[in-house]
């Protein structure tokens, strides 16, 4: 069959690629740009892939009350051991951090520094209050406590 693109020259039996070849490009620009997206979101993916030891981060936050109790468990919901939790009381700033998921919590505000011992959280749960100073192990009753946990 031969194509023709002037619909007065169409032959019986042949095809009109009237507009074909502006379809054909738009349907190639929409496939590469789709490529292109996936190929950025696999490239996202593996960089923070790298960045964090060779898994896919994920976030969870969520708030509860002091107690005043020693290793006070905090269900985290990550479904693995955080590399890092973020916790402040709602009064005070991001002075309260856990660390690579060590049994401690580091305490710095613009006067005070400490450590404080918990158990090590893991992958259901953190931990808090150190049965010392609860204000500054995050579980004050006299206080309510925001997190945000990385794993």
């Amino acid at each position: 069959m031969g194509t023709y693109s002037d619909p007065a020259l169409i032959l019986p039996g042949s095809v009109d690629t009237t507009g074909l070849a502006d379809d054909a490009v738009t349907t190639a620009k929409i496939i590469n740009d789709a490529v292109t997206a996936a190929k950025i979101d696999t490239l996202t993916e593996a960089l923070i892939d790298a960045a964090m030891g060779g898994d896919v981060p994920v976030i969870s936050s969520d708030s509860f009350v002091g107690n005043n109790t020693q290793n006070r468990a905090i269900p985290h919901g990550l479904g693995r051991t955080p590399k890092m939790v973020l916790i402040r009381a709602q009064d005070r700033g991001w002075n309260q951090v856990q660390l690579n998921g060590g049994a401690r919590i580091h305490y710095q505000d613009t006067v005070n520094q400490s450590v404080r011992s918990v158990t090590a959280p893991d992958s259901t749960n953190f931990y808090v209050g150190d049965g010392v100073d609860y204000a500054i192990s995050c579980n004050s009753s006299s206080h309510t406590w925001e997190w945000i946990a990385i794993g």
